[in-house]
C-alpha cells in the first residue's frame, strides 16, 4: 500500500489520498460508542440488560418484559441468570402472594452506576469529537 503520491507516482487511490478524503468529511462523521461491563470475555452488564431490568421493574414480570422487548422469555431469563451468576448477586426477587418481580438494591445500584458511566463516556466522546472538529479546521 502506498502512503503518498510524489510527482504523479503511485496509484490515484493511495491510502494517503483516501485518508485526506476522510479528514475532509469530518463534519459529516460522528464518534459512536457502546460500553458494557465484562469479565474474562463474558458480558456482565450492558445497555440491553439495563433495559431488560428497567422493563421488569415497569411490568413486575419477566414474561411481560420479554414480550414488550420482543424477545423470548428464555433469552430474557438466560441473560438475567447469566448476569446474576457472573456478578454474584441477585438482581430480581419475587414477593408473595402474587410473585411479582422487583429489582433488588444491587440491581438499582448497578443501573445507576452504569447510567453514570455511560453519561461520563458520552461526555468524553463529545469533548473528543469537538476537539477533533476544531483541530481539523
Amino acid at each position: 500500500m502506498v502512503w503518498g503520491r510524489e510527482a504523479g507516482q503511485g496509484p490515484k487511490n493511495s491510502l494517503w489520498e483516501r485518508w485526506s478524503n476522510i479528514r475532509s468529511m469530518d463534519y459529516a462523521m460522528e464518534i459512536k460508542f457502546k460500553v458494557w461491563y465484562e469479565k474474562d470475555g463474558d458480558v456482565l452488564f450492558g445497555s440491553g440488560r439495563r433495559e431488560l431490568l428497567k422493563t421488569v421493574d415497569q411490568y413486575n414480570s419477566l414474561t411481560a418484559a420479554a414480550k414488550h422487548m420482543k424477545m423470548s422469555y428464555r433469552a430474557a431469563w438466560g441473560r438475567l441468570r447469566a448476569s446474576e451468576e457472573r456478578l454474584g448477586v441477585k438482581l430480581v426477587e419475587s414477593h408473595p402472594p402474587h410473585r411479582a418481580l422487583h429489582l433488588t438494591k444491587e440491581a438499582r445500584l448497578l443501573i445507576s452506576k452504569f447510567d453514570k458511566l455511560e453519561q461520563e463516556m458520552g461526555d468524553l466522546v463529545r469533548k473528543i469529537s469537538q476537539n477533533d472538529k476544531e483541530n481539523s479546521r
